[in-house]
């Protein structure tokens, strides 16, 4: 894994104890196993890359913890959570992702809503390069470039959280717009639509919708960030 992902990795694993392992991976027939691996995980703080973990990872991220746990405990989840998307991250940004590329946005809105949800600035911190690090991945492969896409949009999530420069604000509002219109030429036989089209993988897309809205500023001038509030909420 990267020295980002990394870093993310073992702040995600500081917050989680083994009897959050216990607890909250997901209860399904596969569950003794993947609390032996995620605890595994948790004590030596290695990633066992060539074993298939994502069945976890994937449950978790359809949870929806404000309306499953009282505060604590969904405090609790939340960084449960982080720390198996934390995982998954790793493993992409490593030597043997092959298969994880799927459903890549389903990360980031998950980080995005839990961090959101924590309001801990180390983690996003922390995250942010390495959304750098997944746009970059994604954006090399052809068929995993709409997912790309999502990764811009999640630093823009950052960059509005941290009061960013609007001049920064909107050089990665142009560069997902660029990128973007990019698609129709290299895709001609692809799924055209502004972002929210481009992926099948769209179950995760209102919660996409809500940090927009949350995060974006009313449209009020013609600048590339208006731009693309109006093209994300037609």
């Amino acid at each position: 894994m990267t020295l980002a992902a990394l870093k993310f990795f073992e702040a995600a694993a500081d917050q989680v104890t083994v009897e959050d392992v216990v607890k909250f991976c997901p209860s399904d027939p596969g569950y003794p196993e993947y609390v032996r691996t995620f605890e595994s995980i948790l004590t030596s703080r290695v990633i066992p890359l060539d074993f298939d973990i994502s069945e976890t990872i994937n449950l978790t991220q359809y949870s929806h913890p404000e309306k499953e746990f009282h505060t604590q405990e969904e405090l609790r989840f939340r960084r449960f959570r982080i720390f198996t998307n934390a995982v998954g991250l790793a493993i992409i940004l490593g030597p043997n992702e092959s298969g994880w590329l799927l459903a890549c946005n389903y990360y980031a809105i998950s980080l995005i809503e839990d961090i959101d949800a924590l309001e801990d600035d180390r983690f996003e911190d922390l995250l942010l390069p390495v959304l750098v690090e997944m746009y970059q991945k994604l954006s090399l492969e052809l068929w995993s470039s709409e997912e790309s896409l999502f990764y811009l949009l999640a630093q823009l999530f950052i960059g509005f959280r941290r009061d960013a420069s609007r001049t920064h604000l909107n050089e990665l509002a142009d560069q997902l717009m660029t990128h973007e219109a990019k698609l129709d030429l290299d895709l001609k036989e692809g799924r055209h639509g502004f972002l929210w089209q481009r992926t099948t993988f769209d179950q995760m897309h209102p919660r996409w919708k809500h940090f927009v809205e949350k995060l974006f500023p009313p449209v009020a001038t013609q600048d590339s960030i208006s731009r693309l509030r109006e093209a994300l909420l037609p």
